[in-house]
């Protein structure tokens, strides 16, 4: 399903997230599959709204701040940076409207693990 997604690059219209949230764009579902199968539109549109992997876009500038981003032995460790594909809790945060990619904003917190490159 991976080779079905696609990413845009339309990311300079958008604002920058505050405080301690990051700007996720969520994949577009391809409107057919391998086998030529036609996914219909609202199939496509409400996986903007359940999908649970995006690209980080921007960040924000309390993002990964406090103790708890710290190892421990006291070094700053961000759990994600900008282009990289992350894995976050389902309907966490707020879907952007009004853009021809999908974008949603979450809080820090809510990223469960980056997904490596392939």
């Amino acid at each position: 399903m991976a080779d079905e997604i696609v990413f845009g690059e339309k990311r300079e219209v958008l604002g920058d997230p505050v405080g301690w949230r990051l700007l996720l764009e969520i994949p577009k579902i391809a409107e057919k599959t391998k086998g030529n199968l036609i996914v219909p539109e609202e199939a496509r549109e409400k996986h903007g709204y359940i999908a649970t992997q995006g690209k980080v876009v921007k960040i924000g500038p309390s993002c990964y701040t406090g103790d708890r981003f710290n190892d421990h032995e006291g070094n700053y460790c961000p759990w994600c940076k900008v282009g990289d594909t992350v894995e976050f809790i389902r309907y966490s945060g707020v879907v952007i409207p009004g853009y021809d990619e999908n974008y949603r904003v979450i809080n820090d917190e809510d990223v469960l693990m980056v997904i490596p490159e392939k």
